[in-house]
């Protein structure tokens, strides 16, 4: 099933795409999922559906400046020259509404919405390694092909580094955190992810099993196929270890 509603936010609203299996009963946890940058929650569908047959709730949203909220002028800021910082901006913005979004979660399935967690690709994937520091409800956190390092590809007296996730390792544990990047990706580089998880392991030290990492060695930012449908596996699976 397919519900799409709006979340109030310090922003107006968050237009949101709901994908569920069954009503009237407990999920197995609620999953936001985050899209990339200038796509919109209905690209992601496909991964909701998987998602939901696991028993989740899948929660996709619209973030800040895309889909039903478009910016006017998002594709002037695209090809500007500070195309990084407007996106760190919606990277930002959009982290800065996840407690109302899932206190209008909470409010309208009570204790069916089981425990939170979090997805995110790409630019989605920078909003959820953004999140722990925003939303301590967020049990389970799988940034996918994004970055916890702004400092990459900013300018030095860029005003949102102050911000970077790799700024505050303390924010992660004990939360489930699983980095899925690609070994590749010259868009997002995977190399600031896999440093950070290695710093993270220090906070994880009597958790281990709660931190994971894993990186596709064959594969570019627009993943090959089989490594796509292996990684929303793992996606899945673990969002139905730590939700669940």
């Amino acid at each position: 099933m397919e519900l799409k509603l709006s979340l109030p936010t310090s922003e107006g609203v968050a237009p949101a795409l709901l994908t569920f299996r069954r009503s009237g009963t407990r999920f197995r946890g609620t999953v936001l999922v985050y899209h990339g940058l200038g796509a919109s929650k209905e690209v992601q569908r496909k991964e909701c559906e998987a998602l939901a047959e696991a028993g989740l709730l899948a929660v996709a949203i619209d973030a800040v400046g895309h889909g039903e909220r478009r910016f006017p002028d998002f594709d002037a800021r695209m090809a500007s020259g500070q195309s990084f910082h407007y996106m760190l901006e919606m990277v930002a913005r959009s982290s800065d509404e996840l407690p109302a979004i899932v206190d209008g979660l909470e409010a309208l399935l009570g204790a069916r919405a089981g425990r939170f967690g979090i997805t995110g690709i790409s630019m989605g994937g920078y909003i959820a390694f953004a999140a722990p520091s925003r939303e301590p409800r967020l049990q389970a956190i799988v940034p996918v092909l994004g970055s916890p390092d702004w400092r990459l590809g900013a300018w030095p007296e860029e005003p949102l580094l102050a911000r970077s996730p790799t700024l505050a390792p303390q924010d992660f544990a004990p939360r489930a955190l699983l980095a899925l990047n690609a070994g590749r990706d010259r868009r997002v580089p995977p190399l600031a992810a896999r440093r950070f998880v290695e710093e993270l392991r220090a906070h994880y030290r009597d958790t281990p099993g709660r931190l994971g990492y894993f990186e596709y060695p064959e594969s570019e930012h627009m993943m090959r196929e089989q490594d796509w449908n292996d990684l929303w596996s793992r996606v899945v699976r673990w969002m139905e270890r730590f939700l669940g």
